[in-house]
């Protein structure tokens, strides 16, 4: 290839007839077939892709929600629904943590979630005990979703993602961020508030409301 038409190409100034000769050209001289044969390969190549994609869309992906979700805020089911529009199927899980006093029982999380997801026909929700990488491969999944709400998170979940890696090279961990206007929430300050008798309405779907209601 001139110099003057390599100056052509960059400037934009190339006719594209002649564009196209300077690449057949280009590519026999280089690749030793023409550039019919390239173009067939390429296609060849995307058709192959295609089928692969087409043949493995089955091939659901799963995920899994841990949390305490003491109790479940709209900023957990943003996170559920981000989650819901990446993968196939999402498992939210209850963890069951005996050295801590929760606010309500596992059965009480797991109803309340439950009745959160009803419409979401991918989510599915259940509890464990124990690590979260052995309950990802207990139900099948291949990924453990967490939730970034501002920098001062990334930290201890890091530190978390790496060692879930060591215990399980094969689970990835994904780190989602909430909407923004989610990001100063979590199920702590919902108690706090809510011991108080501040209204926390608006941060709670109607049927968490009334039910934390009962307990202060």
């Amino acid at each position: 290839m001139s110099e003057k038409s390599f100056s052509e190409i960059k400037r934009g100034k190339l006719p594209q007839k002649k564009l196209q000769n300077i690449l057949k050209s280009y590519v026999e001289k280089n690749f030793g077939f023409t550039y019919e044969q390239l173009s067939a390969e390429s296609t060849r190549i995307e058709a192959k892709r295609l089928i692969v994609n087409s043949s493995t869309k089955h091939t659901a992906r799963k995920v899994i929600y841990p949390g305490t979700f003491d109790p479940v805020t709209y900023g957990h089911l943003d996170i559920i629904t981000r989650a819901v529009d990446l993968f196939d199927e999402v498992v939210v899980t209850v963890a069951v943590n005996p050295t801590k006093k929760p606010l309500f029982t596992t059965e009480e999380r797991v109803r309340l979630l439950k009745e959160s997801l009803k419409d979401h026909h991918k989510v599915t929700v259940d509890s464990f005990n124990g690590l979260v990488v052995e309950h990802a491969k207990q139900v099948g999944a291949t990924g453990i979703i967490r939730g970034l709400r501002q920098i001062s998170d990334f930290e201890f979940e890091f530190q978390m993602a790496l060692m879930n890696r060591k215990l399980a090279g094969d689970i990835t961990t994904i780190f989602l961020m909430p909407h923004e206007r989610y990001t100063y929430l979590n199920s702590t300050v919902i108690r706090n508030l809510a011991s108080l008798h501040a209204d926390v309405s608006n941060f709670i779907p109607p049927h968490v409301h009334e039910a934390l209601k009962k307990k202060f």
